[in-house]
C-alpha cells in the first residue's frame, strides 16, 4: 500500500469504509459497520489502517473509546447505550508527526557519471534524456499533507547548463519501496511522448497508473532560459483526487521557476524515451559539474492559493464541498427566486433545479409543464465576503448556445458602498454563454459602465478545459481585484484612489459581497428547446482570507 496518507480525513463508521486515494480503512475482523439505531449494551469494532507512516486517530463522539492496538489497527468501543445515526459516529485519521523541514541535500554530477554528497537517503540515476533524483527516507513525510494544505520543495542551481531545449520538473510518485519519487527532465518538449513510460524492477515512474492522473493543462513560456539564468526551481504539490474532479486527496503538482510557470506536468509527467527529428533523444547536462541543493519542504494551509505561497497562514473562512447527507447547507445558501432581471426570469427558487447529488451541486435548466425553469443558489444575507480569495471548481455543458452559466458576486445590501446597480459593483468570476470557447471574467461599476474604462481594463477572456472541471478564482482586496482560471492570472484591476471617488464611483469593491451560482439564459436570449435540459455542476467552493 502507498503512504498516500490523507491527513485529517474523516471516515463515517456507519457505512462501509471506502477507498480514499490510495489510503483506506477496512474491518480487521470481518465485521459490519455501526448501523443506525441504539446500542444498549455497547459495541466494539476493529479497523485496520492502510498507511505506511505514523498515524493517530480521534473521534467526534466523546462516549466512544478508541484503543490503538498496533501500528495498523485500532478499536472503537461504545461502552454504554448510545444512539448511532448516519454520519454521527466518525473517526479522523491524521499523521502523528508534523511536517517539518527537510535537511538541505546537495549533489554534483557530470552527465552519465553521478557523484553525490549530502548524506544518506539520496541517489541519482541516469536515464535517456533525463537526470533522475530519487528522494528516499528524508522526505517520507511528503505524503502526510492535510487536505487544506499544500507545500513545495525548492532547489537552487549553480554551474549547470543544458545543451538545448527547456528544463522541466515533474513530481510526486512512489517507487516500489513506497518512497516519494521526483524527476528532473532536460530537453525539448517536442520530443516528449506521453506513452514512453518506463517500468523496471526497481522503480515505477509516475503517470496515469495507480490512481495518478495528469493535470489538465500544459503551459509553456516562449524562449526557454538556461538553468544558470533560473537559479531557483520550486515544485509545488497539492492534495488532489481525480475522482470526479475533486481536489481533495492524493498529490497534485505545481511547478514554478523564478515565479514563472514554465511547464506543468507535460503529457502527464511520464519519463520519456523517444526521438526528435529522427535522432535519439539523449542530450542532457552539457557542461561541467553542477550542483543542485534541495533547501526545504514548506507546508502551508492555503493549498488553493495558486500564486507563489507566502510564509503566513491564511484562514479558511468558508468551505463547501457539497457532500452533506441531508442536501444543501441552508445555513449558508438559499435558492434564487424568480425575478424580472434577464438572468433571473427562469429561476424557479426550487430545490428541483438546484440540489446536491454525489458530492456535487447540480444546477439545471429544463422544461417542466411547458415552462422553462432553472436553478441557482446564493449566500445573500448569510455569508458575505471581502479581502479574500474566492475559488469555485465547476464544469458545464458547452454546446447549448442559448444557455448561460455564471459564478459571480453582488454587494450585500447592508454593506454596499454605493446603492443601485452598477454603482454598487458586480464581480463576475466566471460567465459562459453563446458556445464561446472561452469564459469571461468581468467587473461592473458606475465608472466602468459609463465607458471611462477600456474594454481590456474591465474584462478577461480566458481559455478553459472543456467537458471537465475548472477552477475559477478571484482575489478581492481594498487595492485590487485579480482573476484566475486554473491558477493562471487572467486580469488585474486596481483601485485608482481618485480624489473625486464619491463622484466617479470607480471603486465600490471595498464593500461586502455575496456569492451567486446560477444557470439560465445567455444574456437576453430566449432559451431554445434544443438546448435543454442542460446543467452546471459545482464540486466545491472555498473562501480564504487575505490579510486582515
Amino acid at each position: 500500500m502507498s503512504d498516500d496518507f490523507v491527513a485529517s480525513q474523516c471516515y463515517d463508521l456507519t457505512g462501509d469504509p471506502t477507498t480514499v486515494g490510495m489510503h483506506y480503512l477496512e474491518f480487521a475482523d470481518g465485521g459490519a459497520p455501526f448501523t443506525e439505531g441504539f446500542y444498549y449494551g455497547g459495541a466494539e469494532k476493529t479497523y485496520k489502517v492502510h498507511a505506511n507512516i505514523p498515524w493517530k486517530v480521534s473521534t467526534n463522539r466523546r462516549e466512544a473509546v478508541i484503543t490503538i492496538v498496533d501500528n495498523e489497527t485500532f478499536k472503537v468501543k461504545l461502552p454504554k447505550s448510545i444512539a448511532c445515526a448516519p454520519r454521527t459516529l466518525t473517526v479522523t485519521l491524521s499523521p502523528s508527526t508534523e511536517i517539518s523541514e527537510v535537511s538541505p541535500k546537495t549533489f554534483s554530477t557530470v552527465w552519465g557519471s553521478p557523484v553525490w554528497s549530502g548524506g544518506d537517503g539520496w541517489s541519482l540515476d541516469s536515464e535517456t534524456g533525463s537526470a533522475t533524483l530519487t528522494i528516499n527516507n528524508a522526505a517520507g513525510r511528503l505524503f502526510s499533507i492535510d487536505k487544506y494544505k499544500y507545500g513545495y520543495f525548492e532547489w537552487t542551481f549553480s554551474n549547470v547548463n543544458i545543451s538545448q531545449g527547456d528544463l522541466s520538473i515533474v513530481g510526486g510518485k512512489i517507487n516500489t519501496n513506497n518512497e516519494p519519487y521526483l524527476m528532473f527532465s532536460y530537453g525539448n518538449k517536442n520530443a516528449y511522448t506521453a506513452y514512453g513510460m518506463v517500468n523496471n524492477p526497481t522503480k515505477i515512474y509516475f503517470g496515469n497508473d495507480n490512481g495518478w492522473l495528469p493535470l489538465y493543462t500544459a503551459i509553456f513560456q516562449a524562449g526557454y532560459p538556461t538553468i544558470n539564468n533560473l537559479k531557483k526551481i520550486r515544485l509545488m504539490i497539492t492534495p488532489y483526487d481525480g475522482k470526479g474532479g475533486n481536489y481533495a486527496k492524493g498529490i497534485r503538482r505545481r511547478i514554478w521557476i523564478n515565479d514563472v510557470l514554465v511547464i506543468d506536468d507535460w503529457n502527464g509527467g511520464d519519463i520519456w524515451q523517444g526521438t526528435h527529428d529522427g535522432l535519439p533523444y539523449d542530450f542532457g547536462i552539457d557542461s561541467g559539474t553542477g550542483m543542485i541543493t534541495c533547501n526545504t519542504f514548506v507546508a502551508d494551509p492555503n493549498y488553493w492559493n495558486y500564486s507563489i505561497p507566502s510564509e503566513t497562514e491564511n484562514e479558511i473562512i468558508f468551505y463547501d464541498d457539497f457532500d452533506q447527507a441531508d442536501g444543501l447547507d441552508y445555513d449558508s445558501w438559499s435558492h434564487v427566486p424568480y425575478g424580472t432581471a434577464a438572468w433571473q426570469i427562469y429561476m424557479s427558487g426550487s430545490p428541483d433545479q438546484a440540489y446536491v447529488k454525489d458530492g456535487k451541486l447540480i444546477l439545471t435548466i429544463e422544461k417542466k409543464e411547458g415552462q422553462v425553469v432553472s436553478g441557482g443558489i446564493k449566500t445573500q444575507g448569510k455569508k458575505w465576503f471581502n479581502n479574500c480569495r474566492i475559488e469555485v471548481c465547476a464544469r458545464f455543458v458547452e454546446d447549448a448556445g442559448s444557455i448561460g452559466q455564471a459564478i459571480w458576486l453582488m454587494p450585500e445590501p447592508a454593506y454596499q458602498i454605493y446603492p443601485g446597480w452598477p454603482h454598487g459593483g458586480e464581480i463576475d468570476i466566471m460567465e459562459h454563454s453563446y458556445l464561446n470557447d472561452y469564459v469571461q471574467q468581468t467587473l461592473h461599476s458606475h465608472y466602468i459602465d459609463i465607458h471611462q474604462e477600456t474594454p481590456s481594463g474591465k474584462a478577461a477572456y480566458a481559455g478553459y478545459n472543456k467537458r471537465t472541471f475548472n477552477v475559477y478564482s478571484a482575489d478581492l482586496t481594498d487595492e485590487e481585484i485579480v482573476f484566475y482560471t486554473n491558477d493562471k492570472e487572467t486580469m488585474r484591476y486596481a483601485n485608482q484612489h481618485f480624489p473625486n471617488e464619491s463622484e466617479l464611483m470607480q471603486w465600490p469593491f471595498r464593500g461586502q459581497y455575496y456569492l451567486i451560482l446560477s444557470i439560465g439564459a445567455a444574456g437576453r436570449s430566449e432559451v431554445q428547446d434544443a438546448d435543454i435540459p442542460s446543467f452546471m455542476e459545482v464540486d466545491w467552493v472555498r473562501v480564504t482570507r487575505l490579510g486582515n
